[in-house]
């Protein structure tokens, strides 16, 4: 994890961790999302940036929304997704094909993973169409349209 500065913690380019008091405070200005409550665990920004709060311990947190967030948009939330993800997150699994990592998972009684990926599956799906919207409403106004158009005209 690099630091942005000392109240800003980038992950990914696409999830950061701040203490959501000091943003709810108006500490840091920059940033705004909705749900601007102390007690969230995580919101997402206007850009589609999901945020956790320092105010939890987020090193599980942390392992869990990069596996995700590392899934195309066609496995996530799927069984197949799911064991993607668990792949992802127990490096010792990494070469098991899924029948064996579905055996484990009911011999190791890790049922209970597969709640936690589909919040985060819930949350990384929102993201991403907040994202989306953010950058199609924002192609205007970064001229992005009128680039492409001059690149048509000219045969690019």
């Amino acid at each position: 994890m690099k630091k942005m500065n000392t109240n800003i913690t980038v992950i990914n380019n696409d999830l950061w961790a701040v203490n959501f008091n000091y943003v709810e405070m108006e500490y840091i200005k920059e940033l705004t999302f909705t749900k601007t409550n102390a007690d969230d665990f995580m919101a997402i920004t206007g850009d589609g940036k999901i945020l956790l709060n320092k105010a939890y311990d987020l090193e599980r947190s942390v392992s869990i929304m990069t596996a995700v967030m590392s899934l195309p948009d066609d496995l996530l939330g799927t069984k197949q997704g799911f064991y993607t993800y668990m792949r992802k997150r127990i490096p010792k699994w990494e070469k098991k094909n899924d029948k064996w990592i579905k055996l484990a998972i009911e011999y190791y009684n890790l049922e209970f993973q597969e709640d936690g990926y589909k919040s985060a599956c819930e949350w990384e799906k929102k993201r991403r169409s907040v994202k989306a919207e953010y950058i199609k409403s924002n192609k205007k106004f970064f001229g992005i349209d009128k680039i492409k158009t001059l690149f048509k005209r000219k045969g690019v």
